[in-house]
């Protein structure tokens, strides 16, 4: 299969083009496990559904079995998406290391200046991207419009909080991109720096050690590099202190997010499922016990659309007063021996 022009820029492109099929499990597997993320949520809905209103455990203990193997397939699915990725990486990595290598030790000749322990460096940061989060992330990130569309089909009120709450997820993201960008650009140019310095140095080992400028030499590297690990405990700290808020958001906004489906759900007695149930229960018992005109509201209410819902309950709330008014006590009989 030819490779797209895209793909013919360079060496780099066209060897990506080559791991298409890899890419393409990779993307059936993030299918999977993005479908089966929903599993704990539908678990729920079952579980309060069918299993709160029949207290059947037969019920629970299939709906648990049947929970444990989409897990089962949840972990199967991540487990060879990420083994997949590793070994993706491990050949992109031979694609192109030997390439590197001569070209650093060409630049090292012609003292163009490069520093050729960087080009290998840099290579490492991309097979670490394909085998790491960033690739699992390209992968998920198309999801995102599908679990919103989950949430407006529960209700639309879910549907757009939960837009609300994923733009405050990626103005997080870009403000702690911005934070972090600059202070990590630095301590990775100081720790690049530091390295050349020592490097230089060793190459020059015997004349150091004859002239006894080890110890100088080691005291200008240890304020370097511990210059270096300053500038990197900076740029962790403020990662680690991004990434905890974006936890504390992320765990709040779902504690939010059950908060208002608990109180839509509380506040809407009519919902369509419930009202549907009420009414098939007034429908079934209503004549049993002799009012057929409870049972005549039951039916109406139990196949009223979702706007004619609430009037048709109105209607059934109606006529359970006016039966309960005009209902007449039940007599009891009294017993006297003798």
């Amino acid at each position: 299969m030819t490779a797209p022009a895209l793909f013919e820029r360079s060496q780099l492109s066209r060897i990506l083009w080559s791991f298409r099929r890899e890419f393409a499990v990779v993307a059936l597997l993030s299918l999977v496990a993005n479908l089966l993320m929903l599993s704990p949520t539908l678990y729920m809905l079952q579980i309060f559904d069918r299993v709160l209103t029949s207290h059947s455990e037969l019920t629970l203990l299939m709906l648990s079995l049947i929970i444990l193997l989409f897990f089962a397939v949840l972990a199967l699915a991540e487990w060879i998406r990420s083994r997949l990725l590793v070994r993706a990486g491990v050949q992109f990595d031979e694609a192109l290391n030997e390439r590197i290598f001569r070209a650093g030790f060409q630049a090292e000749l012609e003292q163009s200046g490069h520093n050729p322990s960087q080009a290998l460096a840099d290579l490492t940061n991309i097979r670490q991207f394909l085998t790491g989060n960033g690739t699992i992330a390209f992968f998920d990130a198309p999801w995102t419009p599908i679990y919103i569309a989950v949430s407006f089909m529960l209700h639309p009120y879910l549907g757009w909080l939960s837009i609300l709450f994923v733009t405050n997820l990626v103005i997080l993201g870009i403000i702690g991109k911005r934070l972090s960008a600059k202070p990590a650009e630095v301590a990775s140019k100081a720790e690049v720096e530091v390295n050349k310095y020592l490097f230089s140095k060793l190459r020059n080992s015997e004349v150091v050690e004859s002239m006894g400028m080890l110890g100088d030499l080691r005291r200008l590297w240890l304020a370097s590099y511990e210059k270096q690990l300053a500038r990197h405990a900076d740029a962790q700290a403020i990662a680690s202190r991004m990434q905890a808020v974006v936890k504390f958001v992320q765990y709040t906004q779902q504690s939010l997010m059950l908060a208002v489906a608990a109180r839509l759900d509380a506040r809407d007695p009519t919902a369509p499922e419930e009202g549907r149930t009420l009414g098939h229960q007034f429908a079934g018992t209503g004549a049993s016990f002799g009012f057929p005109e409870l049972s005549e509201r039951g039916r109406e209410l139990e196949r009223a659309s979702n706007d004619e819902l609430r009037p048709a309950l109105h209607r059934l709330i109606a006529c359970v007063r006016a039966t309960m008014q005009h209902a007449e006590p039940p007599r009891t009989t009294v017993r006297r021996d003798g």
